[in-house]
């Protein structure tokens, strides 16, 4: 319960921060920053774009068990929690997900 507190006022303190560059910099917007050219960093950069859904579970033994998740996760684990499976339709939330509520995340 402490850790999820901790969680709770960095949140805070992250949604204060945004507001205070907000109310101090009204006037700034996206369309107002020029963006003529990338960075010259960029251009010697390697870029991944990764599909997460293309993955294959190479190693079953190496997925996250519930046992492995609760240092990970602040809120209780669903009972019929499991691991999302490789080939699952991501745009659809899973049976425990939607158990847990809408704010599931």
């Amino acid at each position: 319960m402490k850790i999820k507190n901790i969680f709770i006022n960095l949140w805070k303190a992250h949604l204060c921060f945004t507001m205070l560059i907000f109310i101090t910099f009204p006037e700034l917007k996206a369309q107002d920053l020029s963006f003529n050219q990338p960075p010259e960093w960029s251009r010697q950069a390697i870029w991944y774009q990764i599909f997460i859904e293309r993955f294959r579970d190479g190693n079953p033994e190496n997925n996250p068990t519930r046992n492995t998740c609760k240092n990970a996760l602040t809120d209780s684990i669903p009972d019929n929690w499991t691991v999302t499976p490789c080939n699952y339709d991501w745009y659809t939330m899973e049976n425990w997900a939607k158990e847990t509520g809408p704010d599931f995340y």
